[in-house]
């Protein structure tokens, strides 16, 4: 059950990539509440990679693991490794993408404002 856990948020994860990956080349449109949305969902994605982690880190110390449990628990340090891993890099990505959205939406409703003037 735990790995099955670690395996499903790794997946979520890397569909969540995929979003941002798809908004960043405009195949998707998105603004920045859309792009918040997104951030959130990563957020709790990385917290389900945490637990997964505890738990299995709790087995390893009481039983050991076995392969495939080690291989996960593997991914899910490699995925929550700082910024190098990939949390850190979606993470990262989703700011830079947040900010840019946010600076276009700005210049609209200052466009907005100087033409009702």
């Amino acid at each position: 059950k735990k790995k099955k856990m670690a395996v499903k948020a790794a997946n979520n994860l890397t569909s969540l990539t995929g979003d941002l990956v798809d908004i960043q080349s405009g195949l998707k449109e998105a603004n920045s509440r859309d792009l918040v949305a997104l951030q959130n969902k990563v957020l709790a994605e990385k917290k389900n990679l945490e637990l997964s982690k505890t738990l299995l880190q709790n087995k390893a110390a009481l039983e050991g693991l076995n392969k495939k449990e080690q291989a996960a628990l593997d991914n899910i340090q490699g995925a929550l490794n700082g910024t190098d891993g990939l949390y850190g890099q979606i993470t990262k990505n989703l700011e830079d993408v947040v900010e840019e959205e946010i600076k276009v939406e700005n210049k609209w409703v200052s466009l907005g404002l100087l033409l009702m003037v």
